[in-house]
């Protein structure tokens, strides 16, 4: 192989590992870091980047030794007359792949859920107007130890 070919080749070697890197770690919409990303992500409360919503209680998740690993957030919007649960990762749990969990209760009986292994964020989202709701929250720390929260207690009745 010629010189003037092998310069080449060898950039494009050295270039193609350092791209495929920053496209991996490029965040999607799996890996919001805030509460406006999940809100707007497809995988989140799906209501877009403009939606107007109100956080009507958040809840620290954390472990009995007092770690944070989180915020649960019950979400209403009137535009789509749905509240959304958000179980948002952070500290020691932000980017790490455990147990997530989002649960969104109404008075009538129905549970919409949202849960795996997740690294930032676990979300449900469901047309809820005219009801009563209530929330659970669940994160597992990097060493296994779940933390629980939410609101257990039936709220926020949305009237139409």
């Amino acid at each position: 192989m010629s010189a003037r070919l092998r310069r080449p080749l060898q950039r494009l070697a050295a270039i193609l590992p350092v791209a495929a890197v920053l496209w991996m770690a490029a965040p999607s919409t799996a890996s919001a870091h805030t509460i406006d990303q999940a809100v707007a992500a497809s995988d989140g409360c799906a209501w877009g980047d403009d939606a107007e919503y109100l956080t009507l209680h958040s809840d620290l998740i954390q472990t009995s030794a007092g770690e944070i690993l989180g915020t649960g957030f019950l979400l209403w919007s009137g535009t789509f007359q749905e509240n959304c649960v958000v179980t948002l990762k952070a500290g020691a749990a932000h980017g790490v792949s455990t147990w997530t969990e989002a649960q969104l209760h109404t008075e009538d009986g129905s549970t919409w859920g949202d849960a795996g292994a997740f690294g930032h964020y676990a979300a449900v989202y469901a047309p809820t107007g005219g009801q009563c709701v209530a929330y659970t929250v669940v994160i597992t720390s990097p060493s296994g130890e779940e933390a629980t929260g939410g609101r257990p207690e039936f709220a926020n009745c949305s009237r139409l």
